[in-house]
């Protein structure tokens, strides 16, 4: 009675040992990173650390691999614990009548025991180990476990590990749902895993798996038709590479997530490959002119999930920085920040969507900001200094709103990548000063739309509205960024609104076949031809697109609207029939009288007033100041006043600024002026607003005067001009009468080294003066 006693408590510290012992194992094993898409579909995977092909999902087997496998290997799995004592004594009995070791009388248990351990030879003093973790394990794990952990460590030729890869490998499809041929060959498999390799052992490989189908039937496990059809499938011919496409997704999210191993993504493969097509046409074309990266991200507005990243151009050589992934990689943002300080002007009531904004030469500080075609347009409305991407017109803008403020919405909004502080930033902030990256834009236009989207009904602003991060994974719930949106709900409908042209890629003045005319969309090219962005949206949809080299190195021709542009709305048509329409909060909204010519609060003397819906912000807007009452004689062909004239007419004029006409009138020949003065009219009472102005020298300018070669030095060119078509202009320079102008009023000078003052003045006492500094430069 002791002795069985003895016995049995022997026995229980044995398993408990044993049992113990299974903790130990499989814990160092490192797995393959692996990206599926929204359908469990393989995206991207990379290899195990040790170099092994070793997927971590940890699935249950497909019953027909379940059946085939047991069948092969231990038929009396689920009546063991672990070890078959049958198996054992059938095993001697072979080996000694063959005098060596040909059966092992191993279970589907001990080959997993054998697994942890990485035994390699079959020695007693092996099998008894694995023979004892292989009852640990039995008493730890369930047997479905116990299959689920053999599919997962068996080994299948070479570097391929697990089942899931081996489906994967052989048959390109990870998640494959097997029949009893294909079952068969990797029941088979790991008991001899070099049989894949060669044509020879092909064959070997084949009567194997026949062989094994054969038991099967016998079994009655499949019938006899079965059978005739399972021996006619062919062995997997070669193993299947994997995609490189996807390879930037799960290099963020490997580096985002270290210490997981399955991604199940929210990609949309048949937009993904959609947009892979369409971005390596694109490069095929841009690639002769150096032009040798680019980068996609597809947000679905609604759910704000990721259904498209390509983080770079994916060729067959893979050259060219192909494994930097641009989706995070900071870049100059170029003009596609300005519908946000739109939105930012409408929002405060600085400016409605049909203001005129001044677009004409600007120095501030030694900044001195140029339109792409070096133009001014004296004014221009702001749909089209979006529309044309201005760049004058939106540094006067940002001078209004005030840079620091601009600054912090972005902060707002989501930008992450702003590292220095306003003032290092100034008014290039909204020219591409700026360093954004594609994830940010994304995420800040799709969250504006679903915003607009989702809260067009409400009938009062609320207090906070949560900038959410978009999501790359199907469990993520990022927390919300809870900022107070910068802008109200109107002006971000309003800007959507300004975004809304029709595509056309060199003029934009007909609409392109096809394009969608609910697409808003924004281009953008930084500084020196680097950087080339096109953001479009849809109430769906937002892409963004951005085509340069990531080296940095700048090429000609590398502009958003000729390069990007064209990506962009051809992976918008892809994905969006226009069905859905943008939403307007009209709740929000109050009918408001403006100018139909300026586009401010109309006035008394405003000839068209445009009554529409604006932002509840407008009522703030200034009121028309440039439609003036003007007095004319009887001819209409000069300006009289009361004091001169019994019986004057009176008409409006829109009277704008002297340097905006001058540059208005350039590009506009009929715009109507002001008649001049009658002589004997001219008095106080002509009108003073801004009626000289000086064009060049800007104030503050630094001149660096050239010599030629002989020694003689270039004469500058000053220019002025005047709000009195016939008026005299007085020019002094520092305190020096210098002569004067009639018409034309350019003027002809070569001062000395120095600063200078010149001022500018017409006979009724209206004067600009400017300072500017000359230095001297040789060549």
């Amino acid at each position: 009675m002791k002795l069985l006693i003895r016995l049995f408590c022997i026995s229980i510290v044995f398993v408990l040992i044993a049992t113990i012992a299974t903790f130990y194992v499989f814990r160092k094993v490192p797995f393959s990173y692996v990206l599926v898409d929204e359908d469990k579909s393989l995206l991207a995977s990379k290899i195990a650390k040790d170099g092994q092909w070793r997927f971590p999902m940890q699935t249950m087997p497909d019953s027909t691999y379940i059946q085939c496998l047991l069948e092969f290997e231990d038929k009396r799995f689920f009546n063991h614990l672990g070890v078959d004592i049958i198996a054992i004594l059938r095993a001697i009995q072979i080996n000694l009548k063959a005098k060596k070791i040909v059966s092992g009388a191993s279970t589907v248990t001990m080959q997993l025991a054998r697994m942890a351990m990485h035994h390699q030879k079959r020695t007693i003093s092996n099998k008894l180990l694995e023979m004892s973790l292989a009852i640990g394990l039995e008493f730890r794990f369930s047997k479905n476990q116990i299959l689920r952990l053999y599919s997962l460590y068996a080994a299948y030729g070479g570097n391929i590990v697990g089942l899931s890869t081996a489906k994967w490998k052989y048959y390109s499809n990870y998640n494959l749902k097997l029949n009893f041929a294909e079952a068969a060959m990797l029941a088979v498999l790991p008991h001899q895993p070099a049989l894949i390799h060669t044509k020879k052992n092909h064959k070997l490989l084949v009567n194997k798996r026949n062989k094994l189908l054969r038991r099967l039937v016998a079994r009655n496990i499949i019938s006899s038709e079965n059978y005739e059809l399972a021996i006619l499938e062919p062995l997997p011919e070669i193993q299947h590479s994997h995609d490189i496409s996807s390879i930037h997704v799960l290099d963020y999210l490997i580096s985002k997530y270290p210490n997981k191993y399955y991604f199940e993504s929210t990609i949309k493969r048949k937009v993904q490959t959609k947009a892979l097509e369409l971005l390596q046409q694109t490069h095929s074309q841009l690639k002769q002119n150096l032009i040798s990266n680019g980068s996609v991200l597809i947000i679905d507005n609604e759910r704000m999930k990721v259904i498209a990243y390509l983080g770079n151009v994916s060729d067959e050589k893979r050259e060219n920085d192909f494994y930097v992934d641009m989706i995070h990689a900071p870049r100059s943002s170029g003009s596609v920040l300005k519908p946000l300080l739109a939105a930012a002007l409408m929002s405060r009531g600085l400016i409605s969507d049909n203001s005129i904004v001044a677009d004409v030469p600007l120095r501030v500080n030694g900044f001195v900001p140029e339109n792409f075609d070096r133009s001014f347009s004296g004014f221009v409305f702001l749909r089209n200094v979006l529309k044309y991407s201005l760049n004058v017109p939106s540094v006067i803008l940002l001078q209004q709103y005030g840079v620091e403020t601009f600054y912090n919405d972005l902060k707002k909004l989501g930008f992450s990548t702003l590292f220095r502080n306003a003032d290092d930033y100034g008014l290039p902030l909204i020219l591409g000063g700026a360093e954004v990256s594609s994830w940010d834009l994304a995420k800040v236009y799709s969250n504006l739309v679903n915003i607009n989207q989702t809260n067009f009904s409400i009938t009062e602003e609320k207090k906070i509205y949560s900038i959410n991060n978009i999501s790359l994974l199907k469990d993520s719930i990022h927390p919300e960024l809870q900022y107070r949106l910068p802008y109200s709900l109107s002006s971000i409908g309003k800007m959507f609104s300004l975004l809304r042209n029709p595509f056309q890629e060199s003029t934009m003045t007909q609409k392109t076949e096809g394009t969608n005319e609910y697409v808003a969309w924004k281009t953008g090219t930084s500084f020196g031809f680097k950087d080339a962005w096109c953001v479009t949206m849809t109430p769906k949809y937002t892409v963004v697109v951005w085509i340069g080299n990531s080296s940095g190195l700048a090429r000609p021709g590398l502009i958003g609207l000729h390069t990007a542009a064209p990506l962009a709305h051809d992976i918008m048509r892809f994905l969006d029939t226009g069905l859905n329409e943008w939403k307007q909060t009209f709740n929000l909204m109050k009918p408001v009288a403006l100018c139909g010519a300026s586009g401010f609060l109309a006035g008394e003397n405003c000839e068209v007033i445009d009554t529409s819906l604006q932002c509840e912000s407008t009522k703030f807007l200034d009121r028309c100041k440039f439609h003036q009452k003007i007095y004319l004689d009887s001819s209409n062909n000069v300006r009289v006043n009361l004091e001169c004239e019994a019986n004057p007419r009176s008409k409006n004029y829109f009277v704008v600024p002297a340097i905006w006409e001058f540059f208005y009138k350039k590009k506009n020949p009929n715009f109507e002026l002001v008649p001049p003065y009658r002589f004997d009219c001219q008095s106080e009472s002509y009108e003073t607003m801004d009626a000289v102005d000086i064009i060049y020298p800007s104030k503050g300018l630094k001149i660096w005067i050239t010599k030629d070669i002989d020694g003689s030095i270039n004469k500058l060119i000053f220019h002025a001009t005047c709000k009195s078509k016939l008026g005299t202009l007085y020019w002094f320079l520092d305190d020096h009468y210098i002569g004067s102008t009639n018409l034309v009023h350019e003027f002809i000078v070569n001062p000395d080294k120095g600063i200078h003052n010149l001022y500018v003045t017409d006979e009724f006492g209206n004067a600009k003066t400017v300072s500017f500094e000359i230095s001297e430069k040789s060549i």
